[in-house]
């Protein structure tokens, strides 16, 4: 256009047209770039370019920009594309998609690099393919890992995909994963195999422990039913697994059937096969029928136990140690063992005892061996049932157990040697069992959730009375003892918490502490008196006296509901007091069975009377009792309302103020009482009681106070105030019943009759004359205030402030110092219209203000220091020498001591004058000296 100013636009006519070609052919650049880059055709693009990289033009350069930045978004968007393939199950599909979209990242990285590298914001083909590989890796061995995790679950559908998915991972991109991957496939695929191998071992164990819980063969195969059912391409070797798993174990247990029969049939005991044939059936209910064969299985498992269990209890007619006449039963066993014993003889002699062993044998249908066996069979089931009545808590099973287990020893003990083993065992067991239920009784009982003896009692209680044998430890003796001392501890505590609860008025707690002990008392009081009868009765237990004392302290506090009285009939039936006549008919229904006559196989009816009898005492004693009896601490609650205004009552004559006032703050949690008793508390009108009680006492002391106040008995008065203090800090949150108003009027009052005493006194020193003609008056209101300084020493600091007042008052005037001496001497030496208690007072001012230290030095002088004049006169002698010859002379002693009272008295009047710190000494000594010739003998 510039030129075009000088060239009459003749340049812009012949530039145009080349202009125009020139963008026509950038156009067609930029869309076939734009295609290469759509096509990722790399080399093609790097063709293109090239010169623009190389170019100075800021056009091509800006080109180049702009290409390169939809070079970048195409390569962002491949590697997303990857991510994204990562995150999707492995499948021949997406290894194929990933590896195509790596090659075209490679084909980027090295066509390229040195371009893209030139901009800023670029991505980095080689940092993108490192960042997936690591991806890559990470999944392989994620895909790795969870194999191992499903290989532990026996998962074999879980371990066979991953092994799929690792196989296929590590074949399609070789290239990009770490070495050492190949050997993890190798690895793997051995792993798997031998988990496919180890399924029949498995399946044999089961069968071994004769089809014993085992969650393991259960899950096997409903994993591998799932994978013969799955469509995956590595799963149908699984089915065939599976196919030949069902037809094995199938035949296994047809196999273990007729195990059982063979044993039946040698040994004529069903014990064995019906535990392993009820072991089956509930693994066939469970599910493991729908992994079997069922058409191939030989028998119906819920009708061959129904079969084996009538037989054996067929059997055990004959051989059934738990029923009566056990020993009876194990002489005739060991009668007839003893008969079919190769190595013995018999009583006839050889002949007799083969002739007795056919007779036995075709009897019995059975040899020496087998009953033996059949015998042994019985000790160990014996054995088993003991351990688990120990495990289960089944004291009475375990006696049992152990009974017949000792007569075994002692009857066949020849042919069954185990029997004492397992007796001595057991016993062990059984104590060292007992020991621990104790532990744990006495760290309950330790504790504050005492009520968690109920948990464990009923063990602790069976143990005590169904195993005599523990007693012959001392350990166990001293447990025991330790208990039940640690139970009587419990109660005791509990019930005197209750009365230290009313005691701090903390009734919160009192109400909880009653629910809680009323819980534990009643369980003891039920639990406790029976065992203490129970163990009065045992042979094998000794009487405790800690069970004597908890019966005793239930008698006392925890009768309620419960005959007492006639706890050895609820001993006989082995229920508790507490129960009501249903239960006393369920206990005598389920005795009377057990020790009917009919019932026992024997004549003694004694225990049969003897049940019969308690039901029809206990039935009339509980017909009789009064129905809504009281619950424990009842009367104690009721009697609540009197026990805190006595309480409250001794606590203000005490003027303890502070637990009054603990009492006045928790009143109203006498509402938590109420409904533990009945009819209810009604704590509103025991509230209202004490606090009007608490009242009135304070309404007595203000009273007291006025009265006192009148009569000015000032000591009384101090303690009312001192008491008016002490209720003001403790009772001032309840208007109702102290007003602080009350305790302010006195104070004021008295302080304000101290200023009237102080005025009254600074009236009488008006002047010198005025003080002289009312010295007496002026004395005796001197002295009023002197009383309240020490009878009222609250007021001490008011009092003795406002009489320095005076005093000093009194120094503001030239006489005042002579005035106060002589007012502090008269002070001392008291007045003959004073009593004892005027002097005491007059004394303790002389000795409390300052303003008289030389009336108190004066006297101790007198005190300490001077005889009596009397004295110093008749003691004075007097004598004349002349010429060395000594003559006594004559004294008017009554004339000496007239001049030396006079003297003194001068004296003591310029005392006062020489107190005064302004005073001129020079006159003062002349005056003295003055005095002192004039008056000399």
């Amino acid at each position: 256009t510039i030129i075009d100013k000088f060239t009459s636009d003749e340049a812009s006519s012949r530039l145009r047209p080349l202009m125009e070609l020139r963008k026509k052919k950038e156009a067609q650049v930029g869309n076939l770039l734009d295609d290469l880059i759509r096509e990722q055709n790399f080399h093609g693009i790097k063709e293109f370019l090239v010169p623009f990289s190389l170019s100075e033009d800021q056009i091509k350069q800006q080109k180049f920009k702009e290409w390169c930045g939809k070079i970048n978004s195409s390569l962002k968007i491949t590697v997303e594309k990857i991510n994204r393939d990562l995150g999707r199950p492995v499948s021949e599909e997406m290894c194929q998609h990933i590896i195509k979209q790596l090659n075209t990242l490679e084909q980027a990285k090295n066509q390229l690099s040195t371009q893209l590298t030139k901009l800023p914001n670029m991505l980095r083909p080689e940092r993108e393919m490192c960042n997936l590989k690591f991806k890559i890796n990470r999944k392989f061995h994620a895909i790795v890992q969870a194999f191992h995790t499903f290989h532990q679950m026996m998962d074999f559908k879980a371990m066979g995909i991953r092994c799929r998915n690792a196989v296929l991972l590590s074949r399609s991109m070789n290239a990009y994963l770490a070495p050492g991957h190949n050997c993890i496939i190798a690895k793997l695929l051995v792993k798997y195999d031998d988990a496919k191998n180890s399924i029949p071992v498995i399946i044999d164990k089961f069968v071994q422990s004769a089809f014993q819980e085992n969650t393991m063969i259960y899950e096997i195969f409903c994993s591998l039913e799932s994978a013969s059912v799955n469509v995956n391409p590595e799963l149908p070797t699984l089915k065939k697994v599976y196919e030949t798993c069902q037809r094995d174990l199938t035949k296994k247990i047809n196999d273990a059937f007729s195990h059982c029969n063979d044993l039946i049939s040698q040994s004529n005991c069903y014990y064995k096969p019906i535990d392993m044939m009820t072991a089956l059936d509930r693994q066939l209910r469970r599910g493991l029928k729908d992994h079997l064969l069922m058409e191939e299985l030989s028998f119906d498992c819920q009708r061959v136990i129904v079969e084996w269990k009538n037989e054996q209890r067929k059997i055990e007619h004959e051989m059934n140690f738990d029923r009566s006449n056990t020993e009876g039963k194990m002489k005739k066993w060991a009668s007839l063992i003893d008969s079919l014993d190769p190595k013995s003889d018999g009583f006839l002699g050889g002949l007799a005892s083969g002739l007795s062993r056919v007779y036995h044998q075709k009897k019995f249908g059975t040899t020496y061996e087998n009953k033996v066996r059949e015998l042994q069979d019985k000790t160990v089931d014996q054995s088993n049932r003991a351990m688990k009545a120990i495990e289960s808590s089944d004291y009475h099973m375990l006696q049992d157990c152990i009974r017949i287990l000792d007569l075994t020893d002692r009857h066949l003990g020849k042919h069954i040697p185990i029997a004492s083993k397992k007796s001595e065992a057991l016993k062990k067991h059984a104590l060292g069992s007992f020991l621990d239920i104790c532990k744990k009784a006495q760290s309950i009982l330790e504790s504050n959730n005492k009520i968690a003896i109920e948990n464990i009692f009923k063990d602790y209680r069976d143990s005590v009375l169904c195993l005599p044998f523990i007693f012959a430890s001392s350990e166990s003796i001293k447990a025991f003892t330790l208990t039940n001392q640690l139970m009587y501890d419990a109660l005791v505590k509990e019930i005197s918490d209750i009365d230290k609860c009313l005691e701090s008025f903390d009734f919160a707690k009192c109400y909880s502490k009653v629910k809680s002990t009323r819980k534990l008392g009643a369980f003891l009081a039920d639990h406790c008196t029976l065992l203490h009868e129970r163990v009065k009765t045992s042979k094998h237990v000794q009487a405790d006296q800690w069970l004597e004392s908890i019966s005793n302290l239930c008698y006392e506090h925890f009768p309620q509901c419960r005959s007492l009285n006639h706890i050895k009939y609820f001993a006989i039936l082995d229920i508790v007091p507490s129960s009501n006549q249903r239960d006393i008919k369920k206990a005598y229904s389920l005795l009377s069975k057990r020790y009917h006559p009919d019932e026992a196989g024997n004549n003694d009816c004694a225990m049969f009377i003897k049940i019969k009898e308690a039901r029809d005492h206990l039935l009339n004693v509980k017909t009789q009792q009064k129905a809504g009896a009281e619950m424990p601490f009842d009367v104690k609650l009721k009697e609540i309302g009197a026990t805190l205004r006595e309480r409250a009552k001794s606590l203000f004559e005490q003027q303890c103020y502070e637990k009054l006032g603990t009492l006045l703050f928790r009143l109203d949690d006498l509402k938590l009482l109420d409904d533990l008793i009945a009819p209810s508390l009604n704590h509103r009108n025991i509230i209202d009681e004490i606090k009007t009680l608490i009242g009135g006492y304070v309404k007595q002391v203000r009273v007291g106070v006025d009265s006192n106040w009148s009569s000015r008995d000032y000591r009384a008065l101090n303690e009312n105030i001192c008491d008016l203090k002490e209720m003001e800090k403790h009772l001032k949150a309840y208007p109702d019943i102290y007003s602080s108003s009350w305790n302010r009027g006195i104070v004021e009052r008295v302080e304000k009759e101290i200023e009237r005493l102080g005025q009254q006194a600074r009236t009488y020193l008006s002047s010198h004359h005025s003080a002289k003609e009312n010295r007496d008056d002026f004395r005796r209101c001197f002295l009023n205030m002197g009383h309240v300084l020490v009878e009222l020493p609250i007021f001490k600091n008011t009092t003795k402030s406002v009489m320095c007042g005076v005093l000093e008052y009194c120094l503001v005037n030239e006489w005042g110092y002579s005035f106060l001496f002589e007012f502090g001497l008269c002070l001392q030496r008291g007045d003959e219209s004073d009593n004892e208690v005027d002097k005491q007072v007059a004394q303790l001012i002389v000795a409390e203000f300052s303003h008289f230290k030389e009336v108190l030095t004066m006297v101790w002088n007198e005190e300490t220091a001077q005889k009596p004049a009397d004295d110093t006169v008749h003691g004075i002698r007097a004598q004349c020498c002349k010429g060395g010859i000594t003559q006594e002379l004559h004294i008017k002693r009554g004339d000496l001591l007239e001049s030396f009272e006079v003297f003194d008295a001068q004296y003591k009047k310029l005392l006062g004058e020489y107190i005064d710190p302004n005073a001129d000494m020079k006159a003062l000594i002349q005056k003295t000296a003055a005095i002192a010739n004039k008056l000399k003998p």
